[in-house]
């Protein structure tokens, strides 16, 4: 799995949660900010879990958080704004029912349980996490390695 087909899949549930209607999507909007946040969250617990990634794309610890560069860069091609245009990464039914049984429910709780919070609150959070903390002390823009979150999130599933 690629992490921008994480991400699709993050923007769809947004979409759905908001309740909004096809008119309305046009305008839907979703940050950059959060996406790279919830994508750093479920490539964690899906380490943690079973540690093996998610997505193999790195993730870097940038000023503001935890960032995956090829998904920003995607992102910011599209559109300049730090906004992303929902309508554009949408998943149809067809991609959706290609997702994995295990990507697809470690997606789906991350999103339970963190797509409620902000773009900022969810910085926050990663601010306060050794992966990014440990990361971004040695250089802006460090990888997170696989190896760091696997254990950093492992002791989330130990209990």
């Amino acid at each position: 799995m690629k992490a921008i087909d994480v991400a699709r899949y993050l923007i769809t549930l947004e979409a759905g949660e908001a309740q909004i209607d096809d008119e309305s999507l046009k305008g839907f909007c979703v940050s950059h900010l959060k996406i790279q946040k919830m994508l750093y969250f479920c490539q964690g617990y899906y380490l943690g879990l079973y540690n093996k990634p998610l997505f193999d794309e790195k993730i870097e610890a940038w000023q503001h958080g935890p960032v995956i560069p090829s998904v920003y860069n995607i992102f910011k091609k599209d559109n300049e704004s730090y906004m992303i245009p929902s309508q554009n990464y949408l998943m149809n039914e067809g991609e959706i029912s290609s997702l994995g049984k295990n990507e697809k429910e470690m997606i789906d709780s991350v999103f339970q349980i963190k797509g409620q919070y902000s773009a900022w609150k969810l910085r926050d959070e990663t601010h306060s996490q050794s992966p990014w903390i440990d990361a971004y002390n040695i250089a802006p823009n460090t990888e997170i390695t696989q190896k760091t979150l696997s254990a950093y999130f492992a002791r989330f599933w130990q209990e």
